[in-house]
């Protein structure tokens, strides 16, 4: 999944409303396995994310 464009799902929205309808890039998964590092398009750096706010963007990125 590493590579993977994804985006919020819907729960995903409602919770990080701040962050607005945001795509971005898997770069990481965390040690629990329970989230995601996101490189969101347009910050500089990963952020977090429990796995049932990000949904993986059909047709793009690269398959584990």
């Amino acid at each position: 999944m590493i590579g993977c464009r994804c985006q919020y799902t819907p729960q995903g929205l409602r919770q990080i409303a701040s962050k607005g309808q945001q795509q971005g890039t898997i770069v990481g998964e965390s040690r629990d396995g329970k989230s995601w590092r996101v490189l969101l398009d347009g910050y500089r750096s990963a952020t977090a994310f429990h796995k049932s706010f990000i949904e993986i963007v059909s047709g793009a990125g690269k398959e584990d």
